[in-house]
């Protein structure tokens, strides 16, 4: 399994992430990250610098053989005389290949670009489907609702014989701590994705096969959302992160319309 890291900086309290030991090194190279960067250790279940773990500071801050000088022997010194025949290499190019502006090195430049986009779209994105999903599964059951309400903490036990109720609630509260940037949360996202996939997608299908006939469409749609929220709390490559959304809301608008709109129209 991928080892995966959240990172913050001394000074914040808005956590990155996930990022793999490769994206580390990414970072580290471009200078975004330090040793004195913070990363969640879930061993400590605490935050700790990078460079206070000799693992994690080798893989990511790998240390440099310095160069030395030494005497070369005079068998050698035709060798490299026929060397310094050779075109020289310059300085604009040294730092052009620095900034990531040559053709070889661009790549890496246009690669980091994309994965800024995705992190700028993913966090809006999966929150603003998460509320979706709440509202179309408190919807239906709006009544039962709004009963448990009014009765307190009497009316506790029917909320909790009522799943979508309860998958409503965690979207609502997960939507809204994921619009506040605490990334720290998809984990409990990734969760939530299984259990509504498997959990929901299983019962709508049994309520097909006794004769529901919208079960089948409601089971395609949770399996849908649970998959492309899955998804998109993994990747930050942009073409996969937008499909994964692009998934998730698709499964969404299903249920919203099975669930809620066939039934008016029907």
């Amino acid at each position: 399994m991928v080892e995966e890291y959240y990172i913050r900086s001394a000074e914040s309290e808005t956590a990155r992430g996930p990022y793999t030991i490769e994206k580390l090194v990414t970072l580290a190279e471009s200078g975004q990250i330090s040793p004195q960067t913070l990363y969640y250790d879930d061993n400590l279940e605490s935050w700790a610098a990078i460079g206070s773990s000799h693992a994690l500071r080798d893989q990511v801050f790998p240390q440099r053989k310095t160069l030395s000088l030494r005497k070369v022997r005079d068998s050698k010194k035709e060798k490299l005389n026929e060397d310094a025949t050779s075109e020289p290499v310059k300085v604009d190019e040294l730092l052009a290949a620095a900034e990531g502006t040559t053709e070889e090195t661009r790549f890496i430049r246009e690669k980091r670009r994309w994965e800024e986009r995705s992190a700028a779209i993913s966090i809006p994105a999966i929150g603003t489907l998460l509320l979706l999903s709440a509202l179309s599964l408190v919807y239906p059951s709006y009544e039962i609702v709004a009963s448990a309400l009014e009765e307190g903490i009497s009316g506790l036990p029917q909320l909790l014989q009522t799943p979508l109720v309860l998958f409503g609630i965690f979207d609502l509260i997960g939507g809204v701590i994921i619009l506040l940037g605490a990334t720290e949360f998809f984990p409990a996202l990734r969760l939530r994705a299984m259990l509504g996939a498997g959990f929901l997608g299983f019962m709508f299908m049994a309520q097909f096969l006794n004769g529901y006939g919208d079960g089948a469409f409601l089971a395609i749609s949770s399996m849908l959302f649970g998959l492309g929220l899955f998804v998109s709390t993994l990747t930050l490559h942009f073409r996969l992160l937008l499909a994964s959304i692009i998934t998730a809301g698709l499964g969404v608008a299903g249920f919203i319309y099975f669930a809620n709109i066939a039934a008016l129209l029907f």
